[in-house]
């Protein structure tokens, strides 16, 4: 069982990976811009993004 103080590292390694990945797409993709939204087409152009950018 982790600790308060371990649970709390794990979780802010997280976010600072999410919140790395999110500013790298928006800055590349202009991804908070985008206006897709029919249907699944956000879902798909997102996956998309970043299958590209891991290239």
């Amino acid at each position: 069982m982790m600790s308060a103080v371990e649970l709390a590292k794990a979780v802010r390694a997280h976010w600072g990976i999410e919140n790395g990945v999110h500013w790298m797409l928006d800055v590349n993709f202009c991804e908070d811009a985008a206006t897709v939204r029919k249907d699944h087409a956000a879902e798909n152009l997102s996956r998309l993004k970043r299958t590209c950018s891991t290239c």
